[in-house]
């Protein structure tokens, strides 16, 4: 199984928990998938397409705090860097998130 094969199974897998009736395994779900970061936005935002009422507005909730995490990460390597070049990203966030994810993502590719 390739690495996103594997992705795609476990985000498919836990979108399934999202209906569960137990709270705990609900909030658990939402927590993991939020870790999975923007990769699994387009995966979500087409499962709230194709549903409605309570797991839709859980999905597109969980779409909301992936966008609200990167954004956190971006203002804090804004305020890491001197004021130019904070200035000069201040023009384009989500190139220094994109940056900031592949470099993340890299590293942790080469930690396993």
């Amino acid at each position: 199984m390739t690495p996103s094969t594997r992705a795609a199974s476990q985000l498919q897998s836990l979108m399934e928990r999202l209906q569960s009736t137990d709270q705990i395994e609900r909030e658990s779900a939402v927590r993991q998938i939020v870790e999975l970061g923007p990769d699994a936005i387009p995966e979500l935002e087409g499962a709230a397409q194709r549903t409605s009422g309570a797991h839709e507005a859980r999905l597109r909730h969980i779409v909301d705090l992936i966008h609200e995490k990167a954004h956190r990460v971006t203002d804090r390597v804004k305020q890491a860097m001197s004021d130019e070049s904070a200035a000069r990203m201040a023009k384009d966030d989500h190139v220094c998130t994109e940056i900031l994810l592949e470099t993340v993502k890299g590293n942790l590719r080469y930690a396993k």
